[in-house]
């Protein structure tokens, strides 16, 4: 199947959950990806966390660099996680806008090499597919 295909199909699946938050997290250091699937465990186990899908690339100047889709428990709480979050590195916290094309842009990077990401969402039909390919990659 036609790589592109792949992320819009896992797009359209994903669209039919709710989404709270657009965020992009840019680490102040180059850290390793254990240590980043160590935070991210972390901060995805944290209280107020619903639902989560993202995933690291990397910026031009090789520091990773994530885009995450989060869905929570309570909105009006949000300075907590980003308060987390603002330990690691640079944060944009946007609302989720569905029309902006944030969950294609966050799995553009699902067909490359090296991938490394995480989601959890098990209500949704394709969550088995996508957690197979997770654990092909470790």
């Amino acid at each position: 199947m036609n790589p592109n295909k792949v992320i819009e199909e896992i797009s359209k699946e994903l669209l039919k959950y709710r989404w709270d938050y657009f965020i992009t997290l840019t680490f102040k250091r180059k850290i390793s990806d254990r240590e980043i699937h160590k935070l991210m465990n972390r901060f995805t186990n944290h209280y107020l966390i619903e639902g989560w899908v993202w995933c690291r690339e990397f910026t031009t100047l090789g520091y990773p660099h994530l885009h995450i889709i989060l869905s929570t428990r309570n909105t009006h709480q949000v300075n907590k996680l980003h308060t987390l979050l603002l330990q690691w590195g640079d944060v944009h916290l946007t609302p989720f806008n569905p029309q902006r094309g944030g969950i294609s842009y966050t799995l553009k990077t699902y067909n490359t090499p090296n991938l490394l990401w995480d989601m959890k969402q098990p209500s949704l039909p394709i969550y088995s597919k996508l957690r197979k390919k997770y654990y092909e990659g470790i």
